[in-house]
């Protein structure tokens, strides 16, 4: 749909525009209503998960499933 807008707001010039090609959809949404920085999906999931990871303490096996859940995420 956005392609078909007169002013071609397609999502590639819209990337364009931020510079920022990596930027999801919903990163660009909450910089333009919450003016937070745009960031890509690992950079998003790297901050919820340093978050999240704060302060505690996790075995290496729970380690690695975090580390298969980010790379999920990531991809999809």
């Amino acid at each position: 749909r956005l392609a078909q807008n007169v002013n071609r707001y397609t999502e590639t010039n819209l990337r364009r525009a931020y510079k920022f090609a990596l930027a999801d959809i919903i990163s660009i949404i909450k910089h333009a209503v919450e003016d937070m920085p745009l960031m890509t999906a690992e950079e998003r999931i790297d901050r919820a998960l340093k978050n999240m990871k704060e302060g505690l303490t996790f075995t290496p096996e729970q380690e690695e499933w975090l580390g298969l859940i980010r790379s999920h995420l990531i991809e999809n």
